[in-house]
């Protein structure tokens, strides 16, 4: 299987330490640093990052954060937090997040959902831009 295939419509998502894992997803960060570099119409030099419970996101975190920072940016880690929590933190400070989670799936998986400094879910040709970049 690809490292292409974890990227989703709206997501990154993968089984831990199989098609995702810690040097992917600082990869992934560089390439989400390079993305939110071409956005015009938003202070970018800042990134909001939150996690899930699950036993994998604090390291997947720690090196997505690695990845950003090579694009020069500033991280401020809101730590475990429900996903709504910081949407809305993002939200009302116009940043973007990423946030480390497989959401749904079971325990094994993790991910990445990325949303814009107006709260929104990436979309789909959002993802996909970051996949190219990748």
């Amino acid at each position: 299987m690809s490292e292409l295939s974890i990227f989703r419509a709206y997501d990154v998502r993968g089984i831990y330490g199989s098609t995702i894992n810690e040097n992917i997803c600082r990869k992934i960060g560089a390439a989400f640093g390079h993305f939110i570099n071409n956005d015009t119409k938003h202070d970018t030099s800042t990134v909001y990052i939150a996690r899930d419970v699950r036993l994998s996101s604090e390291s997947l975190q720690k090196s997505f954060v690695e990845g950003v920072l090579t694009q020069g940016k500033n991280i401020i880690d809101l730590g475990v937090i429900p996903l709504t929590a910081a949407a809305f933190y993002a939200w009302k400070n116009q940043k973007y997040l990423a946030y480390i989670t497989a959401s749904h799936m079971p325990k094994e998986w993790n991910g990445i959902k990325f949303f814009t400094p107006e709260g929104i879910g990436f979309s789909e040709p959002s993802n996909n831009e970051i996949k190219k970049i990748y």
